[in-house]
């Protein structure tokens, strides 16, 4: 019975095509009928290709045009609403996007502006800041700027504590 039901279930590899084209319908589509866009697990070749990311929503964060990924991030505040908006490791989108170096800073940017309180808050498993996962993962430049514009004391902050030690990361327009 779960053989069956994982064969009705859309596959990654249509979903990470419909990102890479831009096919925000078919992703929405794919979506609705099951489609997991925070999956991390993929056909077993995948893993070996440099260019494939951990998961469709990550995917979708590393393209300028944002529409996939804000409809991605709509699903995501829709399944993690009973937990605050963070998921399984208790971590939110923006610490999720801070793991990889080619997320757009445009995703970024709407991250921080979807929730900016996001900034301050230790994910729930290394126990740092979005600002530290994007400084050790290799973010660009510019995400990292943007990062440090936001939230200022993440720099003082080597373990990322900064709920606890009080640090003053917000949302500046």
């Amino acid at each position: 019975a779960a053989a069956a039901a994982k064969a009705a279930q859309p596959s990654r590899r249509a979903l990470d095509c419909s990102i890479q084209n831009g096919r925000e319908q078919v992703c929405r589509l794919l979506v609705q009928y099951g489609a997991d866009p925070f999956s991390e697990e993929g056909d077993e070749n995948e893993n070996e290709n440099e260019n494939h990311a951990a998961s469709p929503f990550v995917a979708a964060a590393r393209l300028s045009d944002t529409g996939i990924f804000e409809y991605f991030l709509t699903v995501w505040n829709e399944r993690f609403a009973s937990t605050a908006g963070k998921n399984g490791d208790g971590d939110y989108p923006l610490h999720v996007a801070c793991c990889d170096p080619r997320v757009s800073l445009q995703a970024i940017q709407v991250l921080v502006n979807h929730q900016p309180d996001a900034l301050a808050v230790v994910d729930g498993e290394e126990g740092i800041l979005p600002f530290h996962f994007a400084a050790n993962w290799g973010a660009s430049l510019d995400v990292i700027f943007y990062l440090l514009q936001h939230c200022p004391d993440a720099l003082s902050h080597g373990s990322g504590n900064a709920a606890a030690t009080g640090a003053q990361c917000q949302l500046t327009t």
